[in-house]
This record gives C-alpha cells, structure tokens and sequence, in this order.
C-alpha cells in the first residue's frame, strides 16, 4: 500500500459525512423494515473509515457500537475511548449495480478517491486488518468478576466514580456512583452487604456478569451524577433495540438512579427569577409512572407552566396526571446551535433519548 505519511485534510477541516451516532439510533429507532445496502464508518477524530455491506443495514451498523456483540474490535474500542463517529447509508442500488459486492467495491474506491490526502484506513481487507471484517471476535466489555475481585485485592485507596455491571447471561446492564468505587461493586456479589439483591441472585444463578470502572473525572463532569447520566444514556444508545437498552436492563427507573431536573417547586422558585425566558427543549418527567414528555418552545419557561397550571394549549393528560397527585420533575435545555441544525433536530434528539414517543406521552417522534 501506498504511504500515506503526508496528511493534508482532516474531517475536522471539511464538511462532516453522514449523520452522527445519536441521529443514526434515531432514525433506526424510527424505521419499520431494514434494508439491504451499504454502509461507510467515519472515525472523525483519527480519520480512518470502513465500508461494509448488509442484507440489514441498520442492524449491522448498530452491532459495531454495541459490547456484547461480534463485529469489528478496532471500532467498538476507537468509539469506547471516545473518537466520534460519523455513518452513511445507502440502499442497494439494482439499476446501477448487478451486484451487493459490485456496490461495495464502488464505495471503497469512491472514499479512497475522496479521501486519498488521509491518513486513512483502507477498508479492503486483502491489504489492511484494521477495521476489518477479519477482525470479528469481539471481546467482551470490561472484565470478569473474578478480575475484578483480584484487582480490588491489589488497590491501595479506592476511587469515586461510576461502575457498569454488564450480565451478559441475560443482557442487562445497571449503572451505578460510589465515592467507594470497588468497595459499592463488591457489595452486588457478596450476600446481605447492601448491594442490588437482583444482581446478587442472577450471579448465584450462574449468570455472567462483566464489571466497567471510571474514575470520576472532574475536567468533563461538573458532578457524580452528572457523569451517571452520561453512561446511562451512552448505554441506552448503544443497546437499543437489545436487552441492554435499560428498559429491560436494571438501571432504567427513576427509582434505581437520580431523579432528573428539578422539582416543581424549584421550577417555579427558577421561574421567578429569570429575567429574559429561553428557546429550547423541555422535558417534564411523570416519576410516579416512569414516562415522559418531551416539547420545544421560543419561551420555555413559560411553555412549562402551560403545562403544570392546565392553560390553554397544555398537554391534557400531563396535567391530568399532575393534577391527580403524581410526581413530576422538569429538565430545561437550552437551543444547542452547536450540535443542532434547528431545534426541531433537538427536540427530536430528546424524544429519542428518553423514550417520549414509544413510551411517554408524545405522539410523535418531533416536527420535521
């Protein structure tokens, strides 16, 4: 192969390729059949790419960011490590190709064309094993219990941070905080110690579990919780359409993690002192019953109250239901014009992300 040493474009330095990770779980949360056709990765952060082909396009993409799964090592631990992801599909095209295989070939010649000042990563496989379909026995996320149980043997001090506790047996997942890091994931696997009593009795039984530690790290997390939430959603991401989405998984009810926002009553205290109302995205929380809605407004302060006081133009039954004694929580995001193209794009984001539409109280997927 060619040396490729001189690199003289970035992704960073061009218009980014196909759509982010966030907006491909989207749109495959929205689709009703899969198609068969092309896909491209995109590592943005270390501009390398593959091209891959699939009877199932979406299933197959979504394997490559998923733990528990056989696909590419390379990719899955690029993305684990945080490098940004970008993905194209396309469907097969018979007029134009005879072939899935003559499609496939068309596109890596195109991104080798289109890319050439990279340093990129060839995705034919006959010249390159990175990023390749070769490489397809994927490990399984963090380590054993007993690793861990070994490891926990030789720390000094233990850490504050966030634990995953993968059961690989049933796919489930919990996510977890301690200021006692190993100490709080001891206590699942070992009788009457205060930990999870479902995880207890799933390892008793011979499940396997698998057992990811992070550190808390203070230069992109302002607290504890916000650093759960992080992986708690990254999960979600990552495993849906799986067992370890969350709503199958141990982790996904405001009973078992941080209750998210604010209350209704430090919404209102908020309310009265901001001096200029915001554009953005809200989400009101139905605690009691475990489901949400999500909606955007120019003023969203003032759109919230709507919504809390029964006015006209309210959502009915968040009312009803607030009305009639549950408890509610509310979320405020600002407009992002950074990550968002316009603000339907964002309130369509968080649909997504917290389930309003297949089980909130949204009755559609967002404007657009």
């Amino acid at each position: 192969m060619e040396n490729k040493s001189k690199k003289k474009t970035t992704y960073s330095e061009l218009s980014k390729p196909g759509m982010s990770l966030w907006e491909f779980f989207a749109k495959k949360n929205s689709i009703t059949n899969d198609i068969t056709g092309v896909y491209v990765l995109y590592n943005i952060i270390r501009d390398k790419f593959y091209v891959g082909k699939s009877t199932r396009l979406y299933e197959r993409v979504s394997l490559y960011f998923l733990g528990h799964t056989d696909c590419a090592v390379s990719i899955y631990e690029d993305y684990r490590n945080g490098n940004e992801f970008r993905v194209e599909i396309f469907e097969f095209d018979s007029e134009k190709f005879s072939t899935l295989d003559e499609m496939k070939d068309y596109y890596v010649s195109d991104c080798n064309m289109r890319f050439r000042d990279f340093e990129y990563v060839d995705s034919d496989v006959s010249n390159q094993k990175d990023y390749s379909e070769l490489d397809n026995i994927h490990p399984k996320p963090g380590m054993s219990v007993q690793e861990f149980f070994d490891k926990k043997e030789l720390i000094t001090a233990d850490i504050t941070g966030i634990y995953v506790l993968y059961n690989i047996t049933r796919d489930k997942v919990y996510v977890g905080k301690s200021t006692r890091l190993y100490e709080r994931v001891s206590s699942h696997f070992l009788y009457n110690t205060g930990g999870s009593v479902s995880i207890y009795l799933n390892h008793r039984n011979g499940n396997e579990f698998r057992v990811e530690i992070f550190e808390f790290d203070s230069k992109r997390f302002s607290t504890l919780d916000e650093m759960k939430n992080y992986y708690i959603n990254d999960c979600k991401t990552r495993f849906r359409g799986s067992g370890l989405s969350g709503q199958k998984g141990y982790s996904d009810t405001y009973s078992t993690r941080s209750k998210p926002g604010m209350s209704v009553e430090e919404f209102f205290d908020k309310q009265k002192k901001i001096t200029a109302d915001v554009t953005g995205i809200y989400v009101l929380h139905n605690i009691t019953q475990k489901k949400c809605y999500v909606g955007q407004a120019k003023k969203v302060y003032k759109r919230v109250t709507t919504h809390l006081l029964g006015e006209s133009g309210c959502n009915a039954d968040v009312y009803a239901d607030y009305k009639y004694g549950k408890e509610f929580r509310v979320e405020i995001f600002k407009f992002d014009s950074e990550k968002f193209s316009n603000i339907d794009q964002m309130e369509q984001y968080y649909i997504a992300k917290y389930n309003g539409y297949d089980g909130g109280y949204n009755k559609t997927r967002g404007n657009g």
